[in-house]
């Protein structure tokens, strides 16, 4: 006989244990209780709440305004430029410039949205939006532009030239001007029929 181990009584299953196991397996098979108690034998790991992983559609990178950046950036998603940047970006998705940011660069990307001061030229495929106190020394080209008001704009604007009017025939005609005066596209429309 094995101390602490009943023997099997006659007709039985034969599913005898010893008194202090079939406790413990109870405790470790209940349901937790209140939070802050657990029960002996729980891993402590299991009590703390379970970390949300970062959602992988937030794609936002920020360049912060204490940092200093030469060189060429390539990205996807959104990054926001706070900071001091010289060199190139290229991307198809959205760049934006802070209140902060101060750009030598010349940018290319799909949106281009601008509250800092950028000196260099600038391709967007879908927009360009220059936003109040941004300031723009150079050559813009995208199919949409818009501006606040009490931006600094210097330099020309167009469309690029596949999709927009000057494949139709007509040629945007680009009105430019001195410092602080805004530059617009002009498009004469073909006569309608």
């Amino acid at each position: 006989m094995i101390f602490g181990k009943k023997p099997d009584a006659p007709g039985s299953t034969g599913s005898s244990s010893v008194g202090g196991e079939k406790a413990m397996e109870e405790r470790k098979t209940a349901p937790a209780g209140p939070a802050g108690t657990r029960s002996f034998g729980e891993d402590p790991r299991s009590l703390a709440p379970p970390r949300s992983p970062r959602p992988s559609d937030d794609k936002t990178s920020t360049l912060s305004s204490h940092l200093t950046f030469d060189g060429t950036l390539k990205f996807s998603g959104k990054v926001v430029i706070d900071c001091e940047f010289r060199g190139s970006v290229a991307s198809d998705d959205t760049l934006v410039v802070g209140p902060a940011g101060r750009l030598e660069a010349e940018l290319s990307s799909g949106i281009v949205e601008i509250a800092g001061k950028v000196r260099g030229n600038i391709k967007a495929k879908t927009r360009v939006k220059i936003l109040s106190g941004g300031e723009v020394h150079g050559n813009i080209e995208t199919p949409t532009i818009s501006m606040d008001e009490g931006v600094v704009f210097e330099g020309s604007c167009t469309r690029p030239p596949e999709g927009s009017a000057g494949a139709q025939g007509t040629q945007p005609r680009v009105v430019q001007g001195p410092r602080k005066v805004l530059s617009t596209i002009v498009t004469e429309l073909p006569p309608s029929i």
